[in-house]
């Protein structure tokens, strides 16, 4: 058996659900080894990705010289826009909007940030009132 040609391609992620496959094909000169051949086609392949994508790494040299997925970064550094959970927000309004200890109890908190604005509401609530 003779082998004449070796190729070698991979994908790589760029983003949330977005890849990008590069690969390269290397016709073996006479006595050349497979293996080597091999693995300058994997160098190539991933020059050529860090080379045209250099906003994916943070000072990295090339692919090879950190965990790969510690080297990829967000495409896009915008801060993102929080994701809003409205029943989340519908218990922040009832709680802010209680004016009696029994509306108050309606409303049950599952998240930290709600049980805190709950008992700081119920201390609110729960201060006797005092006409002068």
């Amino acid at each position: 058996m003779s082998i004449t040609s070796v190729t070698y391609s991979r994908k790589y992620p760029t983003g949330p659900f977005l890849n990008e496959t590069i690969g390269v094909e290397i016709t073996l000169e006479e006595n050349q080894d497979p293996l080597e051949a091999l693995a300058e086609a994997k160098k190539l392949t991933d020059a050529f990705h860090v080379e045209a994508n250099p906003h994916l790494y943070n000072g990295v040299d090339a692919v090879g010289s950190k965990p790969f997925l510690e080297a990829v970064t967000l495409i896009d550094e915008r801060e993102l826009l929080p994701v809003h959970d409205i029943n989340q927000e519908r218990e922040a309004v009832s709680i802010e909007n209680a004016t009696t200890l029994e509306e108050l109890a309606t409303v049950k908190p599952k998240d930290k940030k709600l049980m805190t604005a709950y008992v700081k509401r119920l201390q609110e609530l729960s201060k006797p009132i005092i006409n002068v």
